[in-house]
């Protein structure tokens, strides 16, 4: 996954998703998330055009920052059989240039129709991505998060926990369409990967009190004495979850 966060133009966005292109194998899917035109200097949207001369003989998905559009190249919308003729889905759009008709590389709650043809990522990939995602919450001093994913996904933190990995507490909202299959593997509600822990650990962690472990982040600086512009330039120093120091800036 190639993270676009935090890039100040579109030519620094291009930089890095030509640098992950070299571990990538020919007509192997390149992903990358974060972007957000907003922040770039050049102040427009990407096309297409702005990957396909990076990365002419793979197929390639960014999703934006905020999750809703995802820029492609022209391989991606190959491969997914994207054309003029393609009508927006329900709810959606395919960006489409005024004059051709041909689609410039955006889709807007559209998803979907590039996703469907990128093959899953594996249970070791899926572990992978949850390693890199823990890495940085704990970094920034976050001991806690919810997510709303799949049963997929659910599979990487309970093995991740099962190795002894899995350092963040995490609370897993399972879609409707899973529940069938994750009740018939005997996951019921209050059960989850280190998290919310509501019935199985209550004794240890259900509230701060003698004898009972509590989470502990240490900044540099004392937050409640900066004014809210000055926070992200707070740094963490250490994170402690359950006991065990899990990130040390030292």
């Amino acid at each position: 996954m190639v993270n676009l966060r935090n890039a100040a133009s579109l030519a620094e966005v291009r930089e890095r998703i030509q640098k992950a292109a070299v571990s990538h194998g020919p007509s192997e899917w390149i992903i990358g998330r974060g972007w957000n035109h907003h922040q770039w200097e050049e102040q427009r949207e990407p096309t297409r055009k702005d990957l396909d001369d990076i990365i002419p003989n793979n197929p390639a998905m960014m999703v934006r920052a905020c999750g809703h559009s995802v820029w492609v190249n022209t391989r991606a919308l190959e491969r997914a059989g994207v054309t003029r003729e393609t009508p927006n889905p329900d709810g959606g759009q395919i960006d489409k240039d005024p004059g051709s008709g041909e689609p410039t590389g955006l889709l807007r709650e559209a998803r979907d129709i590039i996703e469907a043809h990128i093959p899953p990522p594996t249970l070791e990939e899926r572990k992978q991505m949850v390693l890199a995602a823990q890495e940085d919450a704990l970094r920034s001093g976050i001991t806690g998060v919810h997510t709303c994913e799949s049963l997929k996904e659910w599979e990487a933190f309970a093995a991740l926990e099962a190795e002894g990995k899995l350092k963040v507490r995490v609370y897993h909202l399972l879609p409707p369409d899973d529940l069938e299959a994750a009740a018939g593997r005997g996951i019921t509600a209050g059960f989850t990967a280190v998290a919310a822990w509501s019935a199985r650990r209550e004794n240890e962690l259900g509230s701060i009190a003698a004898g009972k472990w509590a989470d502990l982040t240490i900044y540099n600086q004392d937050l409640f004495s900066l004014s809210p512009d000055h926070w992200p330039d707070i740094e963490t120093e250490m994170t402690v979850v359950h006991g065990e120091i899990v990130y040390n800036m030292a």
